[in-house]
């Protein structure tokens, strides 16, 4: 019973529809959450122009975990140097909810993310911060992610 409680919150938590903005324009579409387990996330590109200029429908943000198997010519591929798929994954995936903590990702690199009213982030690298943002998750849920740095949000629709 505990299991299939955690199952039904699990895919309902995963299989929400999302919106990526990128300094205030609407980019793509996430439809699922449910790839971040295999460190990665597919994002719809909706933007006209956007699409043009990459001459991709469909954009694979990937971190350094994630194994190429196939690669296609309407995929473009993007590594997650901010590793903002590391945070999103520790705080969907994890069965704890998220508290304020350290996050070590290497010896030089690593997380720390604070909860206030939302939860703040920010990633350091040889102890400089960089990128920094704050998200907010509900029953178990991402409501919106946005990393003020790099003018990136992603929203619940």
């Amino acid at each position: 019973m505990k299991y299939s409680i955690f199952f039904l919150l699990l895919t309902q938590t995963l299989f929400a529809n999302y919106s990526l903005f990128y300094a205030g324009a609407k980019v793509g579409e996430i439809k699922t959450f449910s790839t971040i387990k295999d460190n990665y996330i597919k994002i719809k590109i909706t933007s006209y122009l956007l699409r043009k200029i990459l001459k991709h429908k469909y954009l694979i943000y990937h971190n350094d975990s994630y194994s190429l198997k196939h690669k296609n010519s309407k995929i473009k591929y993007k590594k997650d140097k901010y590793k903002i798929l590391f945070l999103l994954k520790d705080a969907l995936l994890s069965k704890k909810p998220l508290k304020s903590k350290k996050i070590i990702i290497s010896p030089n690199k690593y997380l720390r993310v604070n909860k206030k009213k939302n939860y703040e982030f920010f990633y350091y690298k040889n102890n400089k911060i960089k990128t920094y943002g704050d998200f907010a998750i509900k029953n178990n849920q991402l409501e919106f992610l946005e990393a003020k740095s790099h003018h990136i949000k992603i929203k619940r629709n």
